[in-house]
């Protein structure tokens, strides 16, 4: 069975309301993902790690 999109019709207090909560969703996940951002920062610069050959990179650490 193939996986169909499917429209509904919403009514004006709905799609307000669907609205919010998709920009509250997304306000939520950037919020999420600079505390990941942060804590990985904390973590790498805080605890001792063993020696490694080169360092680690921004993008891994999640910097940028």
């Amino acid at each position: 069975m193939r996986n169909k999109t499917v429209s509904v019709a919403l009514s004006k207090e709905q799609y307000e309301w669907l609205q919010e909560a998709i920009q509250n969703w997304r306000a939520i996940q950037a919020t999420l993902k600079e505390m990941q951002r942060l804590s990985r920062r904390v973590l790498f610069e805080t605890v001792k790690n063993p020696p490694r050959r080169k360092r680690l990179g921004k993008k891994v650490l999640g910097l940028i």
